[in-house]
């Protein structure tokens, strides 16, 4: 969870030739950011360790096992569950966007920088 609540950071060299005073701007937009992350990751532990003890936290579905537990009661297990489930896979698209994204600019950013080697401009332009 603490490589994930972090990552990401890294797309800000792409990406930053998009944004007007990048230098400003970005780094303002980390310091809001990290520790707003870090808080989300932090409640959302605690939250799943207060209806699943710890030794007994699946760690592929940590998620949606404590909604389980904590929506069971109520009845609203059948309603929250494929609802968390959507918005889950939703992230979880986005997240392969962003990385698509930025794997596909990778390349372009180092030619504006000029840190790609002479043969391989050459292999492009014909």
């Amino acid at each position: 969870m603490a490589l994930g609540a972090l990552c990401g950071f890294e797309y800000l060299a792409i990406f930053s030739g998009e944004c007007r005073n990048p230098k400003r701007n970005l780094a303002h937009s980390i310091l809001l950011t990290a520790p707003v992350i870090a808080l989300l990751y932090i409640l959302g532990t605690s939250a799943i360790l207060a209806f699943v003890p710890t030794d007994a936290v699946d760690v592929t579905a940590a998620i949606p096992q404590a909604l389980t537990r904590g929506f069971h009661s109520l009845g609203l297990s059948g309603i929250i569950l494929p609802a968390s489930v959507l918005l889950l896979l939703t992230n979880y698209l986005a997240t392969f966007n962003v990385n698509f994204n930025g794997c596909a600019r990778l390349p372009m950013v180092a030619g504006w920088d000029h840190l790609l080697p002479p043969w391989s401009l050459a292999c492009i332009r014909t």
